[in-house]
């Protein structure tokens, strides 16, 4: 049982580490212009904001 909770864990941490891998490298593109975001996102954002 403890195995079955311990590979359990193993793999949210795995999938923790690659999240934040993924968070970075998008941020790092999204604020060097690599990429921008969809215009329509960006129109959906401004409207909600106050």
């Amino acid at each position: 049982m403890l195995q079955a909770v311990d590979a359990r864990i193993e793999a949210e941490e795995k999938k923790k580490t690659a999240l934040e891998a993924l968070f970075k490298t998008l941020l790092h593109h999204l604020m060097t212009a690599k990429i921008r975001l969809p215009e329509e996102f960006v129109a959906r954002f401004a409207e909600a904001t106050p």
